[in-house]
């Protein structure tokens, strides 16, 4: 027996999420994003993860 898996509408869900969540009147987004204020251990660490890939 097979399953069935629900037919989602995914960008239609995301879109009313988004107009009741009211995110364009909460967030500017014409501002830079900003950066995560994550504490300075989780920075450096962050940091060494990605060196690698960056070529540093």
């Amino acid at each position: 027996m097979h399953a069935i898996e629900p037919v989602v509408p995914l960008q239609k869900t995301f879109s009313q999420f988004f107009k009741r969540a009211r995110y364009i009147t909460r967030s500017d987004y014409r501002q830079p994003i900003p950066p995560p204020a994550l504490p300075q251990a989780d920075q450096q660490w962050g940091i060494a993860l990605l060196a690698p890939l960056q070529g540093g």
